[in-house]
């Protein structure tokens, strides 16, 4: 094995400090402590003693850190010499770290640990140190032991004591005293001491990570779902994948367990089942144990108690076994707690958050997942009929069917059940209707349509050849939907021709004899897009239609044969509507209202819904919210619609007020309403959660918009296109980028990039490689980001866009020159120069020539600041050799000249650019300063000054008169001031 220096391992110990914690570092800290001591040298053993106990602090492992830190102790008390001021600091300081890892070990006696809190108090004094660390962690150690009044004492005299540089950070102290005042049923004192934490005055390490963790309950019962749902999705992006911050985890599934949100309390479960490993913390142990229970015992309370469940490793886990497993152990770590502390104060907080009862139903997340609660199918209040009388449930079931109620599904089966229970026997045309009536409601599938043919069979039975006609046709227009294709086309011709047979014989009602053409017209309009020639096939569709209409209004006016005729109006208008959404509209208005004036409300508000569509397709979203508004704001007609409409309906409303700018905090709303409605009846709501994610970004909650938009990419399959999972990476870039993670942008711009490389629009997929090329170089990976702009450039050059390329260009020499140094950069950004001035001259006349002119300014300017690049100083500044002072009076010269040209090209392009001059104009006379031409510098100036007081004071840069002057009085006086230039912005 290599001996190395200590030099080497002293360099390694602080390259450590600066790397992220988890298992990694520990061991490489454990190693490096066994390194340090084998040297005999005890001022690096100290310093790896201290990076020890600030990995195991950081860690699942914190109870580890009482021997590194007892160790240094001793070495302080025998020989505090070797201990520099920063190592005497980092002892007191961990003394707090000690203190509360030693309460949260069991096997750590009480005695010992009141001994501890003794010598810290002690050693704090002779330091001369405020004793309000002391006092903080009696207050947790009282708080721990259930004594209250000890507590209150030890939290006031922290309070009272003065903050000095051993004092726990603000957010430190905040996150404590609000977890008191929540634990004492105090939400609203705990949101408010919560405060600065919340709002981002203040923040550490951890912080507002645990804050947003506890605080998500006392949101609730305060009635603040928003901000704790918001809490929520920031809150468990910052924690989910940090080892030490398991009680934070915890929390997350305790609110999902409480709120209504058990499916997703199963997702952070399945994510993180490496918390089950850490034994090493027993308190977080506990705590995940704990709350794991609580989320077990609302999945087996919803009917989901065998259903397979994530757990520790080594078996398969059901939700009734990893809830007595989870309770057990829960209660096993508390118990030997109680035994440490003499109460039964650990094991009481435990039963009561295992046991705890929701808070909520339900508080939609706006994420997707599968729905473990039976859907909840909101139904109008209707009047009541005697349970017991056949004959007035089936009068009900008949009104209710005619108004086109969505109660009347169940009133029909309310019907079947009455005549059982009084023992009577349905006549075959009762038992018909019952049968049709239950499987209107039904989902498409092919029992539904069996129950329909079974029901035509009964019609025959009782001599309604016309019903008979009618069910069936409805049966084949169901198994259509359910996916067959066989024969279904030749058997809704037959039916229809049976029906006009049976109308010409007086066999058949006119509401039959519409019915079956109109059921043939869906049938046809569904399969429209598997014709040979679907234009021709829905022209000829369109003739039927309109043939049927003039029939059916010839007909006697009864409401059944107008509801059917506001059935064909909507039909027409389906058809209409990709070719003529004009022609569309109009025919959806009137088939609301026919459907009003025929009493069928139900279907009427499905026409709104229609309508709604259309105007947003057709770019008309004041018209769309008018029409949605309509019916949303009226829960009476809320109630009356299926649930398909039902929850696009509050899409449709969202989606109308994000394109006119509304309120983007309604739209979110609505489209959680929408989500909700979509997941609970087994779907994900996609389109809803993406829109919702982009309003959460209208409201600059990029980590909630995150979160939401992360969610729905797997949900986003073939049937939302290729264009969709593209916005949503650009949206999450975008949002990525707004919370400092440029990384994380990089790669998502990168993954949209790959997906439109065979697009045939190439722009989007060079905007999306040059925006990748930006996140890499924000994120310090200049070298990738340097191939990154090499191919943005590339597809800039296919798409013919030259002023693309020199921006790419441009920005590859900035990222090339952090990567490898200005002399490189400098035969990239020269290269943009040459491109730019032969585009410029390529264009001719017009607006291009002068965008690219434009282009040509910024250019040079960029390449004058790149000149500097190779200076470690201004020619007048101090420099170590004459070689270094000839550098730096070359590159100033080489900058003079590029602003010179900048300031040329724009002074051509006139008024427009006249703000672009003069920047150029200004770092001119800043070189010529550095430069000792004092005379050039103060003409310029004085220019400069007129040019500025010539312009309207709206356009005038400000602070520029201001430097004009002071760079004419630096030119007077011959004391140059040095040359301020503006940093490169990489465009």
């Amino acid at each position: 094995m290599t001996v190395r220096s200590r030099e080497e391992i002293r360099t390694d110990i602080l390259r450590l400090g600066r790397e992220a914690y988890g298992p990694a570092h520990t061991a490489r800290a454990e190693a490096l402590a066994a390194e340090a001591e084998a040297t005999g040298d005890r001022s690096l053993l100290i310093k790896a003693l201290d990076r020890l106990v600030s990995a195991y602090s950081f860690s699942s492992e914190g109870p580890k850190m009482l021997v590194p830190f007892s160790r240094m102790l001793r070495m302080w008390d025998e020989r505090p010499d070797d201990f520099d001021s920063g190592d005497v600091h980092d002892l007191h300081w961990k003394f707090k770290w000690v203190n509360g890892d030693a309460i949260r070990h069991p096997d750590v006696p009480l005695a010992s640990i009141e001994g501890l809190l003794a010598d810290m108090r002690r050693r704090y004094r002779l330091a001369g140190h405020s004793e309000r660390p002391v006092h903080s962690q009696e207050f947790e150690l009282a708080w721990y032991l259930g004594d209250t009044e000890r507590a209150e004492r030890a939290r006031s005299a922290m309070l009272l004591a003065d903050r000095d540089r051993m004092a726990d950070c603000r957010a430190c102290e905040v996150r404590d005293l609000g977890k008191w005042e929540a634990e004492r049923h105090r939400d609203e004192a705990a949101v408010d001491v919560w405060a600065p934490v919340l709002d981002g005055t203040s923040s550490c390490l951890h912080e507002p990570h645990y804050v947003l963790s506890y605080s998500l309950l006392p949101l609730v019962r305060l009635g603040r779902a928003d901000r704790a749902r918001g809490n929520h999705l920031r809150g468990y992006r910052l924690v989910r994948s940090v080892e030490a911050l398991t009680e934070a985890v915890a929390s997350h599934l305790e609110f999902c367990a409480l709120t209504g949100n058990e499916p997703r309390g199963l997702e952070i479960l399945a994510e993180q089942s490496q918390r089950w490993e850490q034994h090493g913390d027993l308190v977080m142990l506990m705590e995940w144990a704990a709350c794991v229970a609580l989320l077990m015992r609302r999945v087996a309370e919803l009917g989901h108690g065998e259903r397979p469940v994530p757990g520790p490793k080594g078996r398969e886990w059901t939700c009734e076994a990893l809830l007595e497993h989870a309770r057990s152990e829960a209660l096993a770590v508390a118990d030997r707690f109680d035994r440490r502390n003499g109460s039964t104060v650990v094991s009481e907080r435990v039963r009561a958050r295992m046991d705890a009862e929701p808070l909520l139903e339900e508080l939609p997340l706006g994420l997707g997942g599968p729905a473990l609660r039976a859907p909840r199918v909101p139904v109008p209040p209707v009047p009541a009929a005697p349970a017991a009388d056949p004959a007035a449930q089936l009068a009900e079931a008949r009104r209710l069917s005619g108004a086109g109620h969505p109660a009347a599904p169940q009133a029909w089966r309310r019907a079947e059940r009455a005549f059982a229970s009084a023992g009577a026997e349905p006549s075959p045309g009762e038992r018909a209707e019952i049968a049709e009536g239950a499987a209107v409601g039904l989902p498409p599938e092919p029992g539904t349509a069996e129950l329909l043919e079974e029901a035509a069979g009964l019609y025959e039975q009782a001599g309604d050849p016309g019903g008979a006609v009618s069910a069936r046709a409805r049966a084949v227009l169901v198994r259509a939907a359910a996916g067959e294709r066989d024969g279904v086309r030749a058997r809704m011709d037959g039916l229809r021709a049976e029906a006009e047979r049976l109308r010409a014989d007086g066999a058949a009602t006119d509401e039959q004899a519409v019915a079956v053409p109109l059921f043939r017209g869906r049938l046809r309009l569904a399969l429209l897009g598997e014709e040979q020639d679907p234009a021709q096939a829905a022209a000829d569709l369109a003739a039927d239609l309109d043939r049927l209409a003039e029939a059916a209004g010839g007909l006697p006016a009864g409401p059944a044969v107008r509801a059917r005729i506001a059935d064909i109006a909507e039909l027409r208008g389906r058809l209409a509507a990709p070719f003529d959404p004009e022609a569309a509209l109009l025919l959806f208005t009137d088939a609301a209202e026919g459907h009003r004036e025929a009493g069928r409300e139900a279907r009427a508000a499905a026409d709104a819904v229609l309508i709604a569509r259309l105007h947003l397709e057709r770019g008309e979203p004041q018209a769309a919210e008018a029409a949605a508004r309509a019916v949303h704001g009226d829960p009476e007609r809320v109630v009356l619609l299926g649930p398909e409409d039902r929850a696009e309906l509050p899409y449709l409303l969202g989606r109308a007020l994000m394109e006119q700018g509304g309120s983007a905090e309604e739209a979110g709303a609505l489209f959680l309403e929408c989500m909700s409605l979509h997941v609970r009846a087994g779907g994900t709501g996609a389109s809803a959660q993406m829109e919702l994610g982009r309003s959460l970004m209208a409201r600059e909650r990029f980590a909630d918009a995150a979160t939401t938009l992360e969610d729905v990419l797997p949900n986003l399959g073939p049937e939302y296109g290729e264009a969709a999972p593209v916005q949503v990476r650009v949206w999450l870039a975008h949002c990525h980028r707004r919370l400092g993670e440029p990384k994380a942008a990089a790669e998502q711009f990168a993954l949209a990039a790959d997906a439109t490389g065979d697009w045939p629009d190439r722009r989007q997929h060079a905007e999306l490689a040059h925006e990748a090329a930006g996140a890499l170089n924000a994120a310090g990976l200049h070298a990738e980001a340097v191939r990154a702009y090499r191919r943005a450039m590339e597809v800039w050059r296919e798409v013919g866009d030259a002023a693309m390329v020199v921006r790419a260009l441009r920005a590859c020499a900035w990222a090339l020159s952090a990567a490898e140094g200005p002399e490189a950069a400098e035969q990239v950004m020269d290269e943009a120069l040459r491109v730019n001035e032969a585009a410029a001259a390529e264009a001719g006349e017009g607006e291009a020539r002068d965008a690219l002119r434009a282009e040509l300014g910024q250019t040079h300017m960029q390449r004058a600041r790149l000149s500097l690049e190779r200076t470690d100083g201004l020619p007048d500044a101090d420099v170590d050799s004459p070689e270094q002072y000839a550098v730096n009076v070359a590159a100033s010269e080489e900058a003079l000249g590029r602003c010179g040209a900048a300031a040329e090209v724009f002074a051509a392009l006139g008024p427009a650019a006249e703000r672009d001059r003069l920047g150029a104009e200004h770092m001119a006379a800043r070189m010529e300063l550095a430069l000792h031409r004092f005379a050039d510098a103060a003409g310029r100036a004085g220019r400069m000054r007129a040019a500025v007081r010539a312009l309207p004071a709206e356009e005038a840069p400000p602070g520029l008169l201001e430097e004009c002057d002071a760079i004419a009085e630096a030119a007077r006086t011959g004391s140059p001031a040095p040359a301020r230039v503006d940093g490169a912005d990489g465009a």
